[in-house]
């Protein structure tokens, strides 16, 4: 049905509305086109599936409902969609998504050009990617596929997540290797993706710390010459930060274990990045490929695997032994050894080179040996000399253990209460104590608001040493809300239900004739599944009957 367009499209029109104008990207799942929107008049991108995928009556319904709830991630982080074509049409098109159109190109272009940032650049974009992650985590949508060409940007440098729906579909359509291992980026994947689990919102977070540490060193942990050998090595240890990534790199460590349960989440990872940007320099403005991308070639989405370049590994570390090797056999300067020489050499003369004696004299008059008076003490047993010393050393002894004491001793101080204080505040008057906190755990909370601190551990009050640690739950804000079943209700029993679930109703409501539901009952309502407290449901009013056509008899 969609074998007609598998090819390039350059010039048709989809849906009557889409103009596409240029193959701006090809990956594996969809080719990317800049297109003009003749409604809206502006430009807009264009990801037009592979017909594979609308052959697939379970791939379409799933498309269709992933597409629902993309529309809700309203979020400057996240690309924006427009408009979904789920494939079910007369003219045989297949499932497209139409999105805002990004013209500063991707981190994938930047890295094929040899652009690698610094420290402080990559925190910036790292932030940025985890607030679009953090928002879309806490209302259940897991990306599974964040790479380095799903990462945009804006001519504003801001970066965008692309692909969040298309790639849970893509997930559940099941598309293996021979060996069971999920097709996707392999050089991205979770521990918990390699060994084909479960995954939430963590995976995400790790594949993003690969990302930065990419942006940063030009090369991805963890990569073999085979999928296998990349998704085993993922699977055998945490990631360990390299030198470059500088104070970037407790936070890559801490994002990229292996656990996922001891991995940082992105709400979290944000609160850190935004503290560790206020320490970090100035991060310079991007250097940006869209504009010289536009008279290159299609761009392709490999992220092929690569080998990581041992050879330079061991080199380096050869010269470093061989530098610390050096220090130990030095050769000392002969002015230093000549002078070592002359100061030992005195006493190594034979006795014929030392100076010689003066001639013996007459013998002296003897001396009248001296005289001693034995004193009392003198005279006293030796177990009563040993006592008085005892006796002595037994205040000096006491004296050096206190102040050997108070020199050892760590201070300690109360625990001040956190809970209900922002995380700044938190680690101000912690650092002020000489505590460390640590604020990887996050929940939802209706009470305390985002980013502010839930509980600690240990609780206020306590008694702690400096430099140990305190450990905080932060806020992630409110916790989504499920939608109801509404089918059937009143139009006021369902603005009931909502209200009460702390949702409204939206600002239109759409009728429909129907031949089960009664005039005035909802057929239906979206979104659907779990929304933010707030959200507007838009619902679907049954207008009764359907009208018939009375023929002419």
């Amino acid at each position: 049905m969609a074998s007609v367009f598998t090819e390039n499209l350059v010039g048709r029109v989809l849906d009557q509305r889409y103009m596409l104008t240029e193959l701006v990207g090809v990956g594996g799942s969809a080719r990317v086109y800049r297109a003009e929107d003749r409604r809206l008049r502006r430009f807009v991108a264009v990801k037009v599936l592979h017909a594979s995928y609308a052959d697939d009556d379970g791939f379409v319904r799933r498309f269709r409902q992933e597409a629902e709830a993309l529309a809700l991630l309203n979020h400057e982080n996240i690309v924006s969609v427009y408009d979904v074509n789920d494939g079910e049409n007369a003219s045989g098109e297949p499932p497209f998504i139409v999105t805002e159109y990004l013209g500063g190109g991707t981190i994938r272009s930047m890295l094929d050009e040899g652009y690698r940032l610094t420290p402080s650049q990559a925190t910036r974009l790292g932030l940025e990617a985890a607030r679009g992650l953090a928002f879309a985590h806490a209302r259940d949508l897991v990306h599974r596929d964040i790479k380095p060409a799903n990462l945009l940007f804006g001519d504003d440098q801001r970066v965008r997540i692309a692909d969040f729906g298309l790639a849970r579909a893509l997930a559940d359509f099941s598309r293996t290797e021979a060996n069971g291992i999920p097709v996707g980026s392999a050089r991205y994947l979770s521990p918990e993706q390699a060994r084909g689990q479960a995954v939430d919102g963590r995976s995400d977070v790790y594949s993003l710390a690969l990302v930065l540490i990419e942006l940063v060193t030009g090369s991805v942990p963890f990569t073999a010459d085979t999928l296998a050998g990349t998704t085993f090595a993922r699977t055998e240890t945490g990631i360990v930060a390299p030198f470059d990534m500088g104070p970037l790199g407790s936070l890559v460590e801490d994002a990229g274990t292996l656990n996922p349960k001891d991995r940082i989440d992105a709400a979290a990872l944000v609160i850190a990045l935004e503290e560790l940007a206020k320490t970090l320099p100035k991060a310079e403005p991007l250097s940006l490929s869209g504009s010289r991308l536009a008279a290159k070639p299609v761009l392709i989405d490999r992220d092929p695997t690569r080998h990581a370049a041992l050879g330079s590994q061991e080199s380096t570390v050869k010269v470093n032994r061989r530098e610390i090797a050096g220090v130990a056999t030095v050769p000392i300067p002969d002015s230093v050894a000549n002078k070592k020489a002359r100061q030992t050499g005195i006493f190594d003369q034979a006795l014929d080179e030392r100076p010689a004696m003066a001639a013996p004299g007459p013998p002296a008059t003897p001396a009248t040996p001296p005289t001693f008076e034995v004193t009392k003490a003198a005279r006293s047993p030796w177990w009563r000399r040993r006592i008085l010393a005892l006796a002595l050393a037994i205040p000096l002894l006491g004296g050096a253990a206190v102040f050997a004491y108070q020199a050892t001793r760590t201070p300690t101080h109360l625990v001040p209460t956190f809970a209900g204080k922002t995380l700044n505040e938190t680690k101000a008057e912690a650092v002020a104590l000489g505590f460390v906190v640590n604020s990887q755990a996050a929940a939802f909370s209706d009470e305390v608001p985002l980013g502010n601190v839930i509980s600690q551990d240990p609780a206020g009050g306590v008694r702690l040493e400096e430099k140990q640690q305190i450990r905080v739950v932060v806020s992630k804000g409110t916790a989504p809300v499920e939608v109801p079943d509404l089918s059937g209700l009143t139009i006021d029993a369902a603005t009931g239900v909502l209200r009460t679930l702390k949702l409204g109703v939206g600002g239109f409501l759409s009728r429909q004739p129907s031949p089960t539901v009664e005039a005035g009952k909802v057929l239906s309502w979206s979104p659907t599944g779990a929304v933010a407290p707030g959200t507007e449901i838009r619902l679907t009013v049954s207008s009764g009957l359907p009208t018939v056509a009375v023929p002419k008899v």
